[in-house]
């Protein structure tokens, strides 16, 4: 199971204990069904169609299989097969094939589309934005595993005219928001502490200035850092704590990591206008590579 679906929980949690708040039961979030942009300057680019247009039931099955071992052994488990299910298909590449997958804890609703993204994975330049979401990332099957994209791609599985595609079958009816000018109205605060802090070494967060509340923010906005992945966690705080007022709180992860890396994020995070507070995350830790 792709472990974004773990960062997610992880992420309220630890903004959740900065604010003060209790841990909102991630089962009581109203699940929504995702949406995608992809963000690349080439106007020569021409998408490949799907092929094979749909999966045939017995590759359908052997990738269900395997999604099924995997998310029972990592989470503890016991879901059936009858529980898992493919959300969406977006082309098979060399072999490898590109899927969002769902468990019975990871609905994704059919009918309903949402314009505002909340999650941003970035793979050498192209964007992949998720919108409000529990769990439900894009896969790629290859020769009976699953790999996250950045896995596959570092692998050679995938090649960057193929992130380019899949990104493109994620874009319909995606608008990117129009942004008006701000300026901020909050004071900033530093982060003031050290190296020697117990905190993640891939990622930080953020709280934005509350004048900048109708951005959606991606990774070309954090300037000079490495940002591969910019998560906001604003949908699921206000639907908790509808009285929350302040600016975004987005989790950021940096292709880089370190402890040093992460602080010298902060440093160049806290000097744009559009950031009020920039730190270390002290509670979600990735699983190992």
């Amino acid at each position: 199971m792709n472990r974004l679906f773990m960062v997610f929980i992880f992420s309220i949690f630890s903004i959740s204990l900065f604010f003060s708040c209790d841990m909102p039961d991630p089962y009581e979030i109203e699940i929504q069904k995702n949406i995608y942009w992809y963000s690349f300057t080439d106007d020569s680019f021409e998408p490949i169609p799907i092929n094979p247009s749909v999966l045939s039931s017995e590759i359908t099955n052997e990738i269900l299989e395997v999604y099924l071992t995997e998310t029972n052994k990592n989470y503890g488990w016991n879901l059936t097969i009858d529980e898992v299910g493919i959300e969406k298909y977006y082309g098979t590449y060399s072999e490898c094939i590109a899927v969002i997958l769902f468990n019975k804890y990871i609905v994704p609703r059919e009918e309903e589309v949402y314009i505002k993204y909340e999650l941003e994975i970035v793979v050498d330049g192209v964007s992949f934005l998720y919108g409000p979401v529990i769990g439900g990332t894009i896969e790629i099957y290859d020769n009976g595993k699953l790999y996250s994209m950045q896995e596959a791609y570092d692998k050679g599985l995938l090649k960057r005219e193929d992130l380019k595609n899949i990104a493109y079958y994620q874009n319909e009816g995606f608008i990117l928001p129009e942004r008006t000018d701000k300026s901020p109205i909050e004071e900033k605060i530093l982060w003031s502490g050290n190296i020697n802090e117990d905190f993640d070494d891939r990622t930080l967060l953020i709280v934005t200035d509350k004048n900048y509340n109708s951005w959606r923010f991606l990774a070309s906005d954090f300037t000079d850092v490495n940002v591969v992945t910019v998560q906001s966690l604003m949908v699921q705080r206000l639907m908790r704590y509808p009285n929350y007022d302040s600016g975004d709180i987005i989790s950021i992860g940096i292709g880089n990591p370190g402890k040093k890396n992460v602080i010298d994020a902060i440093r160049k995070l806290e000097k744009l206008d559009f950031i009020k507070w920039a730190g270390p995350n002290h509670v979600m830790y990735f699983a190992s590579d």
